[in-house]
């Protein structure tokens, strides 16, 4: 009768510890090597928008476009100041929804490719780059993460990106509110 007992075991582990060691040693060896010589830092940056169904009012109109607050303070008097129910803050997180969804279409990253000085149709470098999510699962919040080897350019991206989605999303939903509630900056 074969019996196997963990002084057993652990008796054999001792009897092997070189092993062990060896294949520790080699497996740090082998992940400093990679680190240091063949991968390749990448950068992120992440700006902030926020979405409402038309009973907010994120910035005020100018005959081009939309200003827009940069803070998030700043929207503390414009929210108080009008009566918003639940049904208001529960249609704002459907309809944040659907504007992930478009910000996650081909058409924002081809104006985003030109307002980066790039050609349109380099668009698929800038969607492979930036992601495009609600802050949390029931939110009114869309957090832009723009990943970069170069931090400055990260940086860039994610502002961008935010500072035309207002126009876009206003282009297919005429009575959304949008803002910039946060931009990236270089730590």
């Amino acid at each position: 009768m074969n019996n196997i007992t963990i002084e057993y075991l652990f008796q054999l582990l001792l009897r092997r510890i070189w092993i062990v060691l060896v294949s520790a040693v080699l497996c740090a060896v082998i992940t400093f090597t990679y680190c240091n010589w063949f991968a390749t830092e990448i950068y992120s940056a992440s700006s902030k928008i926020i979405i409402g169904n038309g009973a907010f009012n994120f910035g005020e109109e100018d005959e081009e476009n939309v200003v827009l607050n940069s803070n998030i303070s700043s929207l503390a008097p414009i929210v108080s100041a009008s009566k918003i129910s639940g049904s208001d803050i529960q249609s704002s997180m459907y309809l944040a929804n659907t504007c992930k969804e478009l910000l996650q279409a081909q058409p924002i990253y081809e104006q985003l490719a030109v307002a980066m000085g790039e050609d349109k149709d380099e668009y698929n470098a800038f969607m492979r780059s930036i992601m495009v999510d609600l802050a949390s699962e029931d939110s009114i919040f869309i957090t832009i993460t723009a990943k970069s080897k170069s931090p400055e350019m990260a940086v860039k991206m994610a502002n961008t990106f935010a500072s035309i989605a207002p126009k876009y999303l206003n282009e297919y939903i005429p009575l959304a509110d949008v803002g910039v509630t946060d931009t990236a900056n270089r730590a």
